[in-house]
């Protein structure tokens, strides 16, 4: 069944509110008939069978939402089960500011519908409506959001099933009638008809200029093609509708990000079962039998991020997000496992990659090459006689492009250490490929040159701002803080903003005086430097400062990890090589974020 996310609206009552614990009763999910559009079906019925719910995700301490915005997160389930073909849970809000003001407006009664995010788990049909089929349909529910606007009152906190009977004819024509008339505007928005050849008849001279500019556009965006109709019509400047353009490209690409989420569903359970050792074993012993439940797991990520055939198996991010810690006892040791912990595997990789610690941007979940709409130049500004027109200026837009390049990394295992099965040897293994990885991603990230299927690196990127110490390989006090300036001069001092360079370099600027006028040394003894963080690498060039702004450092992180096991390279001593794959890319959204300062040629 293809994934699609479903989403249902209800209301609750303040009679199912504990202001002392924070928590409220509501009522999420009802058997009535729903009217909706599916890819994968069409218009059908939807019923949700209550039968075939699978609450792991809900009682996985899931999310409390306001309008499904993940980044706005007021709470989380404390329960969830059925009652009376009903889905009903108990959620509790959290103490910060909006958290506080979220719950408050409900305990004023001024916010009270709730709206549910699930998917399909199977659909079954069961008759049909006025010609339209009926789909009784298994469903996992993984959020609960606070809703602007109802689309099914028959459910909510405190409502009798009175209540759903008399309400439930008008309700549902009401619903169809929304319904059916959402799907034509879809229809419209999705398939738009532009008479371009019109449009440019009957305009002439600037009004020429500036249709031809607005649909030339939409060449890459076909969507565009009714908005920019409109502001043909309306006479929206070519500016204007630029902004609107990339407004509405970057939200086409978070609704695409979201649909390709690359975990699949596991509940604490699985993950705390999957095994990596199990996986190895099944390979280098030829028994698939012994790695069922994590090559079907490899399986179900393929299909969800619609990868290609894996060099061995997949991970489910899920798997990565495990953390084990070591107790001890009085026989000499034992291991706990902790519950599953909020951070995830970019995270983790993010905190072991140096230029992850200055605060680059990790973009994950990536499919297909993406290109991020960038400002070029900006509109000016001009000071004018009274009655006298401003000089024409324009905005200019190009892209930043991440495309896919595999980085492969691997780790050497002893045949004994193989047929280990503990928790710590889990971890072991892969924390040892995240780290191997991480290595080669700052590489690329900070000094790969972009030939031979690499990434190309900040300091290989066009637009860096880079010069020569005065004295080779000796750093002075007013070139580090003339770093700094570069930046204010380029209007770029704003962001994650940072120095970098070697430990060598560390260790030479920490015992360098700034001048013999000024105290001090130019690194300080916490690793910072002219009031900003130092990250050091080895991945930096010798005599090497880099500063700038993070954040316009973009890694891109398509799919998920793909293991294989290569049992013959270390055959001679009967060990194992655990071979780890991912793809990746860099890219520096504007170099004049960054400014360098390096020896001679380097």
């Amino acid at each position: 069944m293809k994934q699609e996310t479903f989403k249902r609206n209800f209301t609750f009552d303040k009679g199912n509110i504990n202001e002392e614990q924070r928590t409220v009763k509501l009522s999420f999910s009802s058997e009535e008939p729903y009217m909706r559009m599916t890819r994968e079906h069409g218009e059908v019925w939807e019923v949700l069978d209550h039968s075939n719910v699978d609450f792991s995700r809900l009682n996985d301490s899931a999310p409390v939402l306001v309008n499904h915005n993940t980044d706005d997160h007021v709470g989380v389930v404390e329960h969830a089960g059925t009652m009376d073909q009903r889905g009903e849970a108990t959620v509790r809000f959290g103490k910060s500011v909006r958290a506080s003001e979220i719950f408050q407006d409900v305990v004023d009664g001024i916010r009270k519908n709730v709206s549910v995010g699930y998917s399909w788990t199977e659909a079954k049909q069961d008759g049909e409506k006025d010609g339209t089929p009926i789909l009784r349909v298994g469903f996992l529910p993984y959020e609960i959001s606070l809703a602007s606007i109802p689309a099914d009152n028959s459910v909510g906190v405190g409502r009798s099933d009175e209540a759903i009977i008399e309400n439930k004819e008008s309700e549902m024509a009401e619903e169809v009638k929304e319904v059916k008339e959402e799907v034509k505007i879809e229809v419209k928005e999705t398939k738009p008809e532009v008479d371009v050849r019109e449009v440019m008849e009957k305009a002439t001279g600037a009004e020429l200029k500036r249709a031809t500019e607005i649909i030339a556009i939409c060449d890459d965006y076909p969507e565009l093609y009714d908005e920019a109709k409109k502001a043909i019509a309306e006479g929206t400047s070519e500016a204007d509708f630029k902004g609107l353009a990339l407004k509405r490209i970057s939200n086409m690409k978070a609704d695409n990000k979201v649909d390709v989420a690359p975990e699949i569903g596991l509940n604490k359970e699985e993950t705390k079962n999957y095994s990596i050792m199990n996986v190895i074993r099944s390979i280098v012993d030829n028994k698939p039998e012994l790695a069922e439940f994590e090559r079907e797991c490899s399986k179900t990520v393929q299909a969800r991020m619609k990868l290609d055939n894996p060099r061995g198996f997949y991970m489910p991010m899920e798997v990565m997000k495990r953390d084990q810690v070591v107790g001890t006892d009085s026989k000499g040791g034992y291991l706990v496992e902790t519950e599953l912990r909020d951070q995830d595997y970019i995270d983790r990789l993010k905190k072991d990659l140096v230029v992850g610690q200055l605060g680059a941007t990790i973009l994950d979940g990536l499919v297909g090459n993406v290109a991020i709409p960038r400002m070029a130049s900006g509109s000016t500004a001009y000071w004018v006689d009274e009655g006298s027109a401003p000089t024409e200026s324009e905005t200019a837009y190009d892209q930043v492009t991440l495309a896919p390049k595999t980085v492969a990394g691997f780790v050497d295992m002893s045949r004994l250490l193989t047929l280990q099965s503990t928790p710590a040897i889990e971890q072991l293994v892969q924390d040892d490929l995240r780290f191997v990885l991480s290595e080669a991603i700052d590489l690329a990230a900070i000094d790969e040159t972009g030939a031979n299927n690499q990434p190309t690196g900040l300091l290989q990127s066009s637009g860096v701002s880079s010069s020569d110490w005065a004295t080779a390989s000796t750093p002075t006090w007013a070139e580090i803080v003339g770093l700094e300036s570069t930046l204010g001069t380029a209007n770029s001092l704003k962001g994650n903003l940072g120095y970098l360079t070697t430990p060598a370099f560390a260790g030479l600027m920490k015992s360098t005086l700034k001048a013999s006028s000024v105290a001090g040394y130019i690194m300080n003894d916490d690793r910072t430097m002219n009031g900003y963080n130092v990250a050091v690498s080895n991945n930096c060039q010798a005599d090497t400062v880099i500063f700038g702004n993070f954040r316009d450092l973009l890694i891109g992180m398509w799919g998920t990890l793909d293991i294989t096991v290569d049992p013959y390279a270390l055959s001679t001593s009967g060990g194992i090589r655990v071979i780890a794959f991912q793809s990746v890319d860099v890219a520096v959204r504007h170099g004049a974020s960054f400014a360098v300062e390096e020896n001679a040629g380097s």
